[in-house]
Formats: structure tokens, sequence, C-alpha cells
């Protein structure tokens, strides 16, 4: 190293070494302070169980019960976060953290079905391989969410972009977050996602990672992360998307791409505090942006607040505007108590209003510490504040009026589903797991709920129907995966009559896992006429190992293996 360049690491390490005197300084006259970390303490729940990570693992010829649909001619993969290193901190873990592993499932009408499962090979996890442990300077949620974690974190950030300045360190790339969390199939590309990150490419069905993918060199727009919760139009296959931002402004922006990805629309849409964002929603001429008060609030750390803060006292905020949107002054914005949505089910347009259904909580604390510092031992809300329930926003274009009620009140719920032929219009049938008992132990979704959305009227019952598991037996989302309709257009009839006639017409599946045995299996249940009945499960695929509870699921047919693209 010269005498410049030892100079220049030299001055980098004194700016972060008087930081981090400064935030000592602070933490001590903390109350939190002295609670120490117990090493003592159990294994955190979200590493336990059926949260516990899993190797890569290939098995052919695997069992059936019942019968596979001969239809079912394609690929069921679902995401999720599954460390690859061993977590040494358990309690500074978080769900959100681990590196992103895909499970996949092989139907082929020809063959036996066939299981496998791989991580998502990031760059992140290819130096934790060459390393053989986490990567302090990668942020982790579970790292940043205590007020001690978050100083750490900003000091090793003063130090690492300090040296970046000085040319001394390469600057942050994309593709270094964890790709964990959903999973989409856009101009021939099968994408890993995560909010936070750029996708990652897939190839199927081998599920190798190809590699990060920045719409060929297009999307070049700071911090560089992408929604996990992509929107495709089932007409035009336009795919429309979001961005956000917790550090630097502008903290969202929103993207409309065109059939072979090309960028059409990049708006951004302001406001003054970052908030944590995950999903939104469209319909056939407009899109829903969340501006809910989960907020990231640095000014609350030095008071020994987590920086990630739900505020009760700032409205909701919902920007409704055209799909096609050119600027600012085209959003409509609506006011709402507050609240928080992970997941919407679906919207569209009814005369002047548009229509949004979703799972709404009065409140979230998903990264708060509980009184002994520990993060919620289980992704099932806590209380009736924080639990999800379905629930419908109507918007009035025209006289700027909002209406909102919950529509489910006798049970929480997650991660809800329709047939994705009918994004962004009016939805009859849409389907959502029902949180179970949250002390039962390794517990997550115990049923799977049909909603019968067109009942929801005011002062009438809403109808829906439910298929209860075994139990013991908990699953994570469901997927509808519609059937191809061949005996009925041998008939003559045209796809969009069979379109609008079977909505349901397909099949629901899931990674179910059995408490009892410590084995997964998937399940294929009929989503149609026979769904509640014994009849409704069709197939069980006996997986021969565990799978853990992960996030989100898409199935992908044979046609679109074929026709992947790697350019």
């Amino acid at each position: 190293m010269s005498h410049t360049e030892g100079m220049k690491n030299f001055i980098a390490t004194i700016v972060s070494a008087l930081f981090y005197v400064y935030i000592l300084t602070k933490l001590f006259i903390q109350r939190w302070y002295n609670q120490r970390y117990s090493k003592e303490k159990a294994l955190h729940a979200l590493l336990n169980e059926n949260f516990t990570p899993v190797p890569e693992r290939t098995s052919d010829k695997l069992e059936v019960v019942g019968k596979v649909p001969t239809d079912l001619d394609g690929m069921y993969v679902r995401n999720g976060p599954n460390p690859f290193v061993e977590v040494q901190e358990q309690d500074l873990y978080h769900f959100f953290d681990g590196d992103g592993m895909i499970h996949g499932v092989n139907f082929n009408p020809a063959k036996d079905v066939s299981y496998l499962n791989r991580w998502v090979n990031t760059l992140r996890l290819q130096e934790e391989k060459r390393l053989g442990k986490a990567i302090s300077d990668y942020t982790r949620v579970g790292a940043v969410r205590t007020p001690i974690g978050f100083f750490m974190y900003c000091v090793r950030w003063i130090k690492n972009t300090t040296l970046v300045a000085l040319h001394l360190r390469k600057p942050p790339q994309p593709g270094e977050k964890t790709a964990n969390t959903s999973l989409e199939y856009h101009a021939g590309r099968f994408l890993a996602l995560n909010e936070t990150d750029l996708p990652y490419q897939i190839k199927l069905p081998s599920l190798e990672t190809v590699g990060v993918y920045d719409f060929k060199g297009k999307f070049n727009f700071p911090p560089n992360h992408f929604t996990a919760h992509p929107k495709i139009d089932p007409d035009t296959n336009d795919m429309i998307a979001f961005s956000y931002s917790l550090e630097t402004k502008p903290f969202c922006r929103y993207y409309v791409f065109d059939s072979s990805d090309n960028i059409l629309r990049q708006v951004v849409i302001n406001w003054d505090i970052p908030v944590f964002m995950h999903d939104f929603a469209i319909t056939k001429n407009h899109s829903i942006i969340f501006n809910l008060p989960f907020q990231f609030r640095l000014d609350k750390v030095l008071d020994g607040i987590s920086p990630f803060l739900f505020d009760p006292t700032t409205p909701s905020r919902f920007a409704v505007f055209p799909r096609m949107i050119t600027d600012q002054s085209q959003i409509k914005w609506f006011e709402t108590p507050a609240c928080y949505m992970w997941h919407a089910l679906n919207a569209w347009e009814e005369g002047d209003e548009v229509v949004l259904y979703g799972c709404r909580s009065n409140r979230v604390d998903y990264f708060k510490l509980d009184d002994e510092n520990l993060m919620p031992e289980h992704p099932i809300p806590v209380d009736n504040e924080h639990m999800t329930y379905l629930h419908t926003w109507r918007f009035n274009l025209k006289t700027g009026e909002v209406k909102e009620r919950t529509v489910t009140k006798n049970f929480g719920c997650e991660f809800p589903t329709i047939n994705n032929k009918y994004i962004g219009v009016k939805t009859r049938w849409g389907y959502i797991g029902r949180y179970a008992d949250r002390s039962i132990k390794d517990s997550y979704i115990d049923a799977v709920i049909k909603l019968d959305v067109a009942s929801d009227k005011e002062g009438q019952e809403f109808k829906y129907q439910v298929y209860e598991f075994p139990q013991g037996w908990y699953s994570g989302e469901w997927l509808f995966v519609p059937r191809t309709n061949e005996e009925e257009e041998k008939k003559g009839k045209k796809q969009e009559e069979l379109e609008e006639k079977f909505e349901d017409d397909g099949y629901i599946m899931s990674y179910m896992y059995d408490s009892n045995n410590k084995v997964s299996e998937l399940w294929v249940i009929d989503a149609g006429k026979n769904f509640g009945k014994e009849e409704c499960l069709l197939a069980r695929i006996k997986i021969g190992y565990r799978i853990p509870y992960g996030f989100h699921g898409k199935f992908f047919t044979r046609q679109q293996i074929a026709n992947q693209v790697f350019d």
C-alpha cells in the first residue's frame, strides 16, 4: 500500500472511530443499554421447528396419494428465507434476513413428480460461502432493529462510504441482498424478488441462478430497489411495479414495463418520511400506491427506540392515479385512519369508484422488540390490534370520498390470492389463509378459505367456505392455478367465455407441514365447486423432507419453461 493510500485509510478509520465514540456516549445514557442480550435464551423461534434451515436436496419419483390432474404440466415453486451460514447472534435474527431458497415441484404427465430446492446464489451468498460466516457489512433487518444495532450499522456505513470516496473500496453493488421473498415470470424470465434489491434471474427447471437482472441495463434508478410484488396485466402483459427507499429521496418510484421489459413509465412519487412498503394494487386503468405510517425514523434512535416505527397518529394515505401517469399532478390522495396492509387481494373500477380489497391491521410492530429485547417469536400477529382482517376501501375519484370497512371480523387471515387472469378487474372468488392459534407450537395457517367477494354487501352476511386442515397440519400461502379448460375448448367455446364462467375453475396448492411427523407435502385442492368437501383434496405429493415456512410462490407452465430467455 502506498503512503497516500495508507493516509486515506487512516483518515477513514479515525472518522469512524470518532463517530463510534459519540455513539457509545449516547448509548451509555440510555436505559436499554444495560439490558444485556442473554446467550442462554432459547433458540429463536424463527430459527426453530419448521423455521429451521435445510440443505439443498433433489428427489425424483415422489409418492403421490390421490391423483395429480393431467393438465398440471409445469412447475410449482415457492421462495422463502433459509440462512446458509449458522446464525451466531440468534436474538438479532429476523425472518426477513435469511438467504433466499426456492423449493420446486415439477409436474410432467409423462414422468414422475420430482422435487428440488436451491439457494438463490446472490452476491451476498457467494461471499458467505467463501468466508463461511455472515457478513456484517451487508444490511440485515435483525441487526438494525435495535438502537445499538442500528448505530453499529451507521459506523460501518460511514467507514465504507469514506473508503468508497477515497477509492479504497468498491461501491455497493446490486445483488447484495437475499432475493428471498417472491417469484415472477415476465418477458421470458423467471425472477426471484426482494424489495431491497434488483431481481435475480433463475433458470427452470434446474433452479440454477443466472444472475442479477437489471432489465438489460435499462434500470438504473438509485438505490436500485424493485418491488417483490409487481403486477402483470393479463391482457397486455405489461408489468407494473414500484420501488421505495428508506435512506434517500425520492422515497418512492413508479414504473410500467411493456411485454419486452422496455420501460414505458418512470415517475417519482414524493412524500416526506420514508415508509416501509410491501404491496400495491392495479385496476384496468389505475394504480394504487399505499403510503402507510410504518415509518423509518432515524430521529427516534437516540431515544432508545427502534428506527422502524408505526405511528398511529399519522393517517394512512392512498395514491390513486392513471396507470400511464406522466406527472404527480394526476395523483388523487385519499386519507384514512392509520393502518397497515402487507398484501392486497385485488382492485377494480365501479363507476366513479376504485374498489380495493386487502388484509388490514390497525397497527404493525413486526420489527419491535419485546421486553427482553427479542423479536416477536412468531409471524402470527400477537393480538387483535395487530391481527390482519379482510378489509375493503372504496375511493370515489369524483367526490374525493373514501369508504372503508372490515369484511371478516371473526378470523385473522393473510396471503390472499386470486385467479391472476382477473388482476385489476372485478373478482368474485378469492382464497386466503386463516391464522392458527398463536399459542400452539409450530403453528401458522390452519385452514384455507374461499371468499365469495360478490356477497360482500353492507348489511348482508359475507359468504365464505372453509377447508380445515387435520390437527397438526399447517401451510403458508396458497396459490391459484387455472385449469386449461381443454374439454370445453374442444366444444367450440371461446376462451373469453370460459374465463368469465370459470373464474374458480382450477386448483390451489401449497406446501403443507405435518408438525407431528416433521415432514412436508404439497397438497393440490380443487378450487371450484367441490371446495370445502372431503373430495376436494385431489393429490398429496409426499416430499420426504421438511420444507420450512416461507413467503410467496408461482406456477410456471411447460410453455413458459420452454420459452425462457437468457440474454
